[in-house]
């Protein structure tokens, strides 16, 4: 996700960050938005001491332009606290799917 997203499907790795013993695993839920709206699936996995990746999707029924951004949110599920948001460029149009 370094430079944008380019995929309906695309990967973040998330790393537990801990200070001292205080840190515990959580379980983190990573969730994207455009323009104010959820537009993916709710993936989530309990983060330890290691790296863990997800698999996020981006919804067929979102279109999205080329060069517009994409919010990405990795959240802890059982607090809602925000634990990292960045911003990321869609690098092509994302045109709407029928199914």
């Amino acid at each position: 996700m370094d430079k944008g997203i380019s995929n309906r499907i695309f990967e973040v790795k998330i790393q537990q960050k801990w200070t001292g013993l205080e840190g515990k695993p959580r379980t983190v839920e990573v969730l994207a938005y455009y323009d104010g709206e959820l537009i993916s699936t709710r993936p989530a996995c309990e983060i330890g001491t290691k790296q863990e990746s997800l698999m996020v999707r981006i919804l067929p029924a979102k279109h999205i332009p080329k060069g517009d951004k994409i919010n990405v949110i990795a959240r802890d599920q059982e607090t809602r606290e925000i634990l990292y948001e960045t911003e990321k460029d869609a690098l092509v149009t994302f045109e709407e799917e029928d199914f």
